[in-house]
């Protein structure tokens, strides 16, 4: 086995650490809606390079959020209407009055959410940071392991010459 695989292998499992200690955070966190987040969430290791991949909303949940006067994406909308649709959230008017829970109606209230959201602002969890100091110990020990194991073969071709 080359050192370029063994290192693959190793960064293939840190990419499993990293993405289970990400989902425990998260977890921990309670940043679990409706667990698209999590499931998002994946690794892929290939030759020297080590790739995380979730939702562009990640950043947002661990890094936080400035105050902006801008208005909601439409993108937005319907990620908040989905969200409100799926934690079946009542609708009521501006009245008080409760609405029927057609789309529409779901599109209106989730921009009024969104522009909200925009409005203000939220410190982040720094989920992204703590979950990789917490297998800080780990990726060294896995790097540390693929070198040994090559430089063991090395020194057994040395000597069997």
């Amino acid at each position: 086995m080359s050192l370029e695989s063994k290192i693959e292998t190793a960064l293939g499992k840190i990419g499993e650490y990293y993405v289970q200690e990400l989902k425990k955070q998260l977890s921990q966190d309670k940043k679990v809606a409706s667990g698209d987040l999590l499931n998002s969430i994946t690794s892929d290791a290939k030759g020297d390079a080590l790739k995380i991949t979730a939702n562009k909303y990640l950043g947002a949940i661990s890094d936080g959020k400035k105050a902006t006067s801008k208005a909601p994406s439409t993108e937005m909308v319907s990620k908040v209407s989905r969200w409100m649709q799926y934690k079946k959230l009542p609708l009521k008017g501006y009245r008080g009055r409760f609405q029927r829970q057609t789309p529409s109606n779901y599109r209106r209230a989730a921009f009024a959410v969104a522009r909200s959201i925009n409005r203000s602002s939220w410190e982040g969890s720094s989920v992204i940071r703590n979950s990789f100091k917490a297998i800080e110990g780990n990726i060294n020990s896995e790097l540390v392991k693929a070198y040994k194991s090559e430089i063991k073969e090395i020194i057994d071709r040395i000597k069997n010459k």
